[in-house]
């Protein structure tokens, strides 16, 4: 009643009503014949084929962009690991050769662990085609944001802004998953929060319980997506940023989906963006 149409088509796929044909004028004044019907079900019918060409053509072009990422990341995790042993065994050389209270052994100590974590997450570089082959096990989510808000810290500093971590209940919320996958995950997103903020920014993790899954919201007060980006802001290699790889959101949102959750963004263009992550929760009766 409200389009003002005499005759509403419906378009159904399966149990699901993707929309309708509403028709209206002159010809209808009377109730429709037979054949008319029929053919108003036929145009939806059609209208509904040329939908599903269409989303099974970008899905193909997701799935062959997302296999030239998996090519990618495995070209260049090769390189990086190489120079990564490297910085590791000098760093071991120096670790053995200093002496016991030196103030250099907390700082060797911490770069041997940032090369054990940079190299882990270029193993989970590896994964997002392939996750369902990625080790499983119960992951304290909290535990996981926290190793990748530490991560981040360093560019928020130098971009002179900073990151509020407000986790909510302080007890664990567990989650079934790869903990190494996992945080690269929120890294990329804390990493791209950071790059959107000037001196003086600000961003937020919120950790929230809904129903049966872990909702965590990142959000920044930075320059925001414009409309025209957000159609294609997960697609692989599309980036608004000059030295930008365009890797980090199409990662991400594998990542999270490889793990039975999924990511959406909102953002205002001049005010800031939020990302969400859902993830599956593994209650407490299953601990």
């Amino acid at each position: 009643e409200e389009s003002g149409a005499e005759l509403a088509v419906p378009l159904l796929r399966g149990d699901f009503l993707a929309g309708w044909i509403a028709i209206a004028g002159e010809h209808l004044r009377e109730s429709p014949s037979a054949e008319m019907a029929a053919a108003f079900l036929a145009v939806g019918n059609q209208a509904l084929a040329g939908l599903d060409r269409i989303e099974a053509q970008e899905a193909a072009r997701r799935r062959e962009a997302l296999a030239a990422v998996g090519e990618y990341a495995a070209s260049l995790s090769h390189q990086v690991r190489n120079g990564l042993t490297a910085v590791r065994v000098d760093l071991q050389r120096a670790e053995e050769k200093g002496h016991a209270g030196s103030p250099t052994q907390p700082l060797i100590a911490r770069a041997l662990e940032n090369v054990k974590r940079l190299d882990g997450t270029v193993s989970a570089s590896l994964r997002p085609g392939r996750d369902s082959t990625a080790p499983r096990r119960r992951v304290d989510l909290l535990h996981v944001l926290r190793r990748a808000a530490k991560g981040a810290e360093g560019l928020f500093s130098e971009r002179g802004a900073t990151l509020d971590l407000l986790m909510g209940p302080s007890r664990a919320m567990w989650v079934l998953g790869d903990p190494v996958a996992l945080e690269q995950l929120f890294l990329n997103l804390l990493l791209n929060a950071a790059q959107a903020l000037g001196r003086g920014g600000r961003a937020e993790i919120r950790v929230s319980v809904d129903d049966a899954e872990l909702l965590v919201a990142i959000r920044d007060t930075g320059s925001g997506i414009a409309p025209e980006d957000m159609t294609s802001i997960l697609d692989p290699f599309f980036s608004t940023k000059a030295d930008g790889t365009g890797l980090g959101l199409p990662i991400a949102r594998q990542i999270a989906a490889g793990h039975g959750g999924a990511l959406r963004i909102e953002s205002v263009k001049g005010e800031g963006t939020t990302v969400e992550v859902r993830l599956p929760m593994v209650r407490a009766a299953m601990e």
